[in-house]
């Protein structure tokens, strides 16, 4: 059954936290406005994250099967040096596998960036455009090269943050790229994410 799904009462409690983080990041991912409005690669992210997800929680799994079977203390002074050796292997082990989580962290992390720069170019295109009727107000009230300014002003504004999104836009693709595997073609010998948590 544990080549199906992976439960976190399965795993030792850093297992379980690494796991936790990886579905965490990956579900921030495919949550997110960038992903839905595919700026970020969406058939891939849909494709690769659940099996990137899947990947760790096996490998958390078979660490933690391991370190369950590893002894206490050891039975001489013969055995404590295999023992320190495993122990260090395992803990070599759980280190590569919270690189990959920390990757899937970045990648959510410069998505959520890049979600809200986009909300913040999407409130200054509305501002902008709604400028019309501040300008007429202020043409009314004022002369009329003061409100062409202030309209200007938020037109500059709105460009800055367009451009801000872009880096932030640029700054998630990266992350992706280093978060996901280049070549999906051995995702046909993972079993399928969505058959367990």
């Amino acid at each position: 059954v544990r080549d199906r799904f992976v439960l976190p009462s399965q795993l030792t409690d850093e297992a379980a936290d690494l796991l936790h983080r990886a579905r965490s990041a990956a579900l921030k991912v495919l949550d997110s406005e960038v992903h839905e409005r595919d700026l970020v690669d969406r058939q891939r992210a849909e494709l690769q994250l659940p099996a990137q997800v899947w990947e760790v929680a096996r490998s958390l799994d078979r660490y933690s099967g391991l370190v369950e079977e590893t002894p206490d203390t050891a039975e001489g002074e013969h055995a404590q040096a295999p023992l320190d050796a495993r122990r260090a292997a395992l803990k070599t082990g759980l280190a590569a596998i919270e690189v990959q989580v920390e990757a899937l962290e970045t990648y959510a992390a410069q998505t959520a960036e890049a979600d809200a720069r986009l909300r913040e170019l999407q409130q200054m295109k509305q501002l902008e455009k709604d400028g019309a009727d501040v300008l007429d107000f202020l043409a009314s009230t004022a002369r009329a090269d003061l409100a062409t300014a202030e309209v200007g002003a938020l037109s500059e504004q709105a460009k800055v943050v367009a451009d801000r999104f872009t880096a932030a836009l640029v700054a998630a693709k990266d992350a992706a790229v280093q978060a996901l595997p280049a070549a999906p073609a051995v995702l046909d010998k993972v079993p399928h994410p969505g058959k367990g948590r």
